[in-house]
This record gives structure tokens, sequence and C-alpha cells, in this order.
């Protein structure tokens, strides 16, 4: 028997959630509730500067897999003394 998220533990995850990136930019949770998602991460096309990679986010439930989200990211390495404080 499934139980039910407390409202400490949804108070939690939602706090949780939105650290560093997804509090920057300003994201809030719709709807917490009882799952599981996974995450995969792959690195597209790696240089000397710059970085693509593609991610992918599931949503798992029983024995059934759906995609809900998926990213392709560029990163580009910049010297920590170049950096704005």
């Amino acid at each position: 028997m499934e139980r039910e998220l407390t409202r400490e533990r949804i108070a939690f995850l939602e706090k949780d959630y939105r650290r560093g990136f997804v509090q920057f930019c300003g994201f809030q949770a719709s709807e917490i509730a009882k799952g599981l998602f996974e995450s995969t991460s792959e690195i597209i096309s790696q240089g000397k500067q710059i970085i693509v990679a593609q991610s992918t986010v599931f949503d798992v439930r029983n024995t059934h897999e759906k995609m809900v989200s998926r990213s392709t990211v560029t990163l580009m390495a910049i010297d920590a003394d170049k950096l704005g404080k």
C-alpha cells in the first residue's frame, strides 16, 4: 500500500528542487507527488572548450517508462579569472 506524501516532505522536495540553476531561472514545481524520475545524459560532441550534451528524463511507473523531457545544451569552459564577481 502506497503512503501519501506528508506536507513536510512536499515542502522539503519543493525546496530541494529549487536549488541552483532551477532557482536562478525562477522555475517552480507545479505538483509534487510520489513517483520516480530517471535521467540520463550523454556527451554528443566534446571539443577543447565547447561541449554539446543531451539529457533525457523518464517518468517510471511500475514497469512502464515514458520520456517526459529531453534537452540539448552547449557548454563552454571559461577561465575562473574571467568571470564577473
